[in-house]
């Protein structure tokens, strides 16, 4: 999904691409990543589950062992970076506990109701009033930015994507 959207952008169809990545990935050639903030891992999960009322500012990984269900989301709709900080967490669960959901909305609906927790990259602008959002220690970040054709880019898209940053950077209230 992801290669068929670079290559509507280099094919010109679309102007800008919203992108997650490792921080250390490489570009791709006919394209420029933008990077408009880097977003921690952390915990997400409903305000019920165990792992938000552990009353601590940060979580370890062995904090998540025993935790209960550990919902991720298929690899095969998700951005790569999403996929390996996943993963990342793959050591301390057990594997029975792990639901796999087919859509990055059933994993946050599934945590939301308290049926587990999953991993994620702490973006200010996708907290919500029923989840609980904790960082993980030692689980890295990943980059958010768009991707957007080599040359020079229009006004109009250089102020969308300024504001776009904006707003991911931004808590919603």
């Amino acid at each position: 999904m992801v290669a068929a959207l670079v290559d509507m952008l280099e094919g010109g169809t679309v102007d800008v691409v919203l992108e997650c990545r490792d921080p250390s990935g490489a570009p791709a050639g006919a394209t420029v990543f933008r990077r408009l903030l880097d977003a921690p891992a952390a915990v997400v999960c409903g305000f019920d589950h165990p792992l938000a009322t552990v009353g601590r500012e940060r979580l370890t990984p062995a904090d998540c062992a025993g935790a209960g269900r550990y919902v991720v989301c298929s690899p095969h709709v998700l951005a790569p970076a999403l996929s390996i900080l996943q993963r990342g967490l793959m050591d301390y669960v057990d594997p029975k506990q792990v639901v796999m959901c087919p859509g990055i909305e059933a994993v946050l609906s599934l945590a939301s109701a308290g049926i587990g927790y999953t991993l994620l990259p702490d973006i200010p602008a996708m907290h919500h009033p029923d989840l609980s959002i904790v960082p993980l220690e030692g689980a890295g970040s990943v980059t958010v930015g768009v991707r957007v054709r080599r040359g020079r880019p229009s006004r109009l898209l250089e102020r969308f994507v300024d504001a776009l940053g904006e707003a991911l950077r931004t808590e919603r209230g």
